[in-house]
């Protein structure tokens, strides 16, 4: 009798997280990493466009609050050693003016919908457009920022958020990586995207 009693309570303590991970709630709390969210990255030159990619990626997304889908809660940190513009010298500069052996790495902490974007409206409309408003780390600053997103239901009813952000990099102290014959832009681009879905993702990156 006490173990059915046992059973019984832990099945009752399990209910709301499980109740969380709904339509209804962004399928939240969901884990991050390079299977479910993608981050690149553009910096223009006078030589050429510079593109990079990411990977190793982690983090989490959930609600503060479970009965209020607005409640977004994001974090997401990606290791500066894995950023990849495709030539292992620029890699390795990148590395250094971004000063990733102290601070290694980018980090996001977002806290909350400013347009208050729910998945209701996502699933009626097909898309809504929102603000996520926290605090990016980089390098050697921390600063609030407001993150334009686009939040997408496919025809699965997942939800997909993507948006890009321009960040001046001088702002959070990156040293300057221009040589005499090639400036680079003081504005990198960063794209990004990220699904949420009601099918549990548990995949690790390797490496």
């Amino acid at each position: 009798m006490r173990m059915f009693v046992l059973l019984c309570s832990v099945f009752t303590l399990a209910i709301p997280a499980f109740a969380q991970r709904g339509e209804s709630s962004w399928y939240l709390p969901t884990e991050l990493s390079d299977t479910n969210t993608h981050v690149r990255f553009e910096l223009d030159s006078t030589w050429h466009l510079v593109k990079g990619a990411t990977s190793h990626i982690s983090g989490k997304v959930e609600l503060t609050d479970p009965s209020d889908p607005t409640s977004v809660q994001v974090s997401i940190s990606i290791p500066v050693k894995y950023f990849d513009t495709d030539s292992s010298s620029r890699d390795k500069e990148l590395r250094e003016v971004m000063f990733a052996a102290d601070h290694p790495f980018v980090k996001f902490e977002g806290a909350k919908l400013k347009n208050l974007c729910t998945p209701a409206k996502v699933l009626k409309d097909g898309s809504c457009i929102d603000i996520l408003v926290g605090n990016l780390s980089i390098a050697k600053k921390t600063a609030s920022v407001e993150l334009p997103i686009t939040i997408s239901a496919t025809k699965e009813r997942d939800f997909v958020i993507s948006g890009k952000l321009p960040i001046a990099w001088a702002e959070y102290g990156v040293e300057d990586p221009s040589i005499f014959i090639a400036r680079v832009d003081k504005i990198a681009t960063v794209f990004f995207d990220l699904t949420l879905s009601g099918k549990t993702i548990n995949e690790a990156p390797q490496g």
